[in-house]
């Protein structure tokens, strides 16, 4: 990022309310430093490689240049990391756009290709600007596609709100979630300019026009204006949290901006899950595979897991019924069943034997109805994938047909074998121009 982007960048966090973890100012800054050492262009042309790492957090070892997001097996991996910015158009392991979210969000939705979305969060948070309106979007567009939130290892503040709006969120054992608050800062450097001998003065018109300067001390009128600034889109991330997550926004309020270890925002309802990566991954891959994807089956897994959670809608009354029993034998069945082949995946996916292959194992897992105990067999079979010998380009091959033999494409082969130009040619042409010259 150049220097005049990043001095309207940090222009832009003074002053205003920002969805951070607390003590999330260490990495704040952290993130900022990354971003002044980066030019422009920088986070743009690594997109590719940074895709590749994130999918392969997951077991993918492979890109699709032609999506702007890691794909993979019908799921589209989109990441949520580091500082998260409004008008960023970038996605790097230090900080991701909203801009670059929703840019990403929407070209999965609309890809025939994707049958279900994760998104990887890792942040403290970001921006308060703009992070509402991203998460109302992603919101009324999550039952276009199934969607996960995969959380390894944090989701505070503004992170926690868009994975509240995806719907789904499972957080690995030994990360955490919430820190539903807003913060903001100001600055006074009015003593240590005094002490140093400098005197600031401002020359303005309008009396609001230099609020919340650095020069003086904060007035009490601006305070209270910041303040209620402050309550205002505090009301409006309880009001998300409650809405995305079914719960009450009293109770919403009641975590004062705590962040939860993995566990505890479980049993406070914030978060669906607990479970390793792979884990949670191997579970929404079981959910979709031989089914067809409908609002209602993306609703009840969306709520399938969740504690204590309110619904928005009232319990229907029912007229009584003659009771069916033998109908909830195939509901038991097919609970059974999805439990027992989760298992299967996860055994697969996180067998010793897959630390060598983990793109056949993916394959194994989610493609094959291999028992785990003949899916081991077959990693333990196969050799790690090496790359294939890249094709000889033109160049080579007019090299190869040379009278000299210390050059060209066979230099270091044995110079006393005689070569058959005739055969080289025709070989070449049929490469070419797929014709083999010697069947006519």
């Amino acid at each position: 990022m150049s220097k005049a982007s990043m001095m309207a960048l940090v222009g832009s966090l003074n002053n205003e309310p920002l969805l951070l973890a607390p003590r999330g100012d260490l990495a704040l800054a952290s993130d900022l430093r990354a971003l002044m050492t980066h030019e422009d262009n920088d986070a743009d042309e690594g997109i590719g490689h940074f895709l590749l790492d994130l999918a392969a957090v997951y077991g993918v070892t492979s890109w699709d240049e032609r999506k702007p997001f890691a794909f993979h097996e019908g799921i589209a991996y989109l990441p949520v990391h580091g500082l998260l910015l409004n008008r960023f158009p970038y996605a790097c392991s230090y900080a991701t756009g909203y801009s670059a979210i929703r840019r990403m969000f929407d070209a999965a939705v609309a890809d025939h290709d994707v049958k279900g979305v994760v998104f990887d969060f890792n942040s403290g948070g970001g921006d308060a600007q703009g992070c509402f309106e991203l998460c109302d979007h992603i919101h009324a567009n999550r039952k276009k596609k199934p969607m996960k939130a995969v959380v390894d290892a944090n989701a505070y503040s503004a992170a926690y709100a868009l994975a509240s709006a995806v719907g789904n969120i499972s957080v690995t054992p030994s990360g955490g979630a919430g820190s539903i608050g807003v913060i903001t800062m100001h600055v006074d450097m009015s003593k240590m300019l005094e002490n140093i001998g400098i005197k600031v003065n401002l020359i303005y018109k309008g009396k609001h026009k230099a609020d919340g300067n650095p020069f003086e001390p904060l007035p009490k009128d601006v305070r209270k204006d910041i303040e209620a600034r402050i309550e205002a889109r505090y009301e409006a991330f309880v009001a998300q949290v409650a809405r995305n997550r079914g719960l009450d926004a009293d109770k919403v309020r009641a975590t004062e901006a705590q962040c939860f270890m993995a566990d505890e925002a479980l049993a406070l309802g914030l978060i669906d899950a607990v479970a390793p990566p792979q884990t949670a991954l191997a579970s929404f891959v079981s959910e979709l595979s031989g089914s067809t994807f409908s609002t209602s089956q993306e609703m009840d897994m969306s709520n399938e897991t969740k504690p204590g959670a309110a619904t928005t809608e009232a319990p229907k009354t029912v007229a009584p019924a003659t009771p069916a029993p033998a109908a909830a034998a195939p509901a038991a069945t097919d609970a059974d069943a999805k439990k027992a082949e989760r298992e299967r995946i996860n055994a697969i996916l996180t067998c010793d034997e897959a630390k060598n292959s983990p793109g056949l194992a993916n394959h194994l897992a989610l493609n094959t109805e291999l028992s785990v105990e003949d899916a081991k067999k077959a990693l333990a079979a196969a050799k790690p994938a090496t790359p294939a010998a890249a094709a000889p380009n033109a160049f080579e091959r007019a090299m190869a047909t040379t009278e000299n033999p210390n050059v060209g494409a066979d230099a270091g082969a044995d110079p006393n074998k005689p070569k058959d130009q005739v055969a080289l040619f025709l070989g070449d042409y049929q490469k070419a121009t797929g014709v083999d010259l010697r069947k006519h």
